[in-house]
């Protein structure tokens, strides 16, 4: 559902937005290490991490897929909700898990291997 037309109805409810900015100096090279799928355990699904040239996608579960920007090397945010995800690194560099973060609730899921 189109945000500006939710907001339209219920913007007493809704409050404030959170904006991003786009981090246009991230090198987009870094995005086959968050490509993946990352579980949200039994109820929630799994969260597919894809990479189209250079953009980057989200998609839980039987959602549609959205692409998500960057907003630093880790920080994710997505255009069409307001919904972030970070990409949780180990001492080794690399992706295990990541964090959702979306209407007050923060969720962490484990990649896949």
């Amino acid at each position: 559902m189109n945000y500006h037309f939710v907001q339209a109805y219920f913007w007493e409810q809704m409050g404030e937005r959170e904006s991003f900015t786009v981090d246009k100096k991230v090198d987009t090279s870094i995005y086959d290490d968050y490509v993946g799928r990352y579980d949200y355990g039994a109820n929630d699904g799994i969260l597919e991490v894809t990479r189209e040239g250079e953009r980057l996608f989200a998609q839980i579960a039987m959602q549609e897929k959205f692409e998500i920007f960057p907003r630093s090397e880790t920080e994710f945010f997505f255009k069409i909700v307001n919904a972030q995800v970070t990409f949780m690194k180990n001492d080794q560099g690399e992706v295990k898990k990541v964090m959702l973060y979306q209407g007050g609730v923060k969720i962490e899921a484990p990649k896949v291997k």
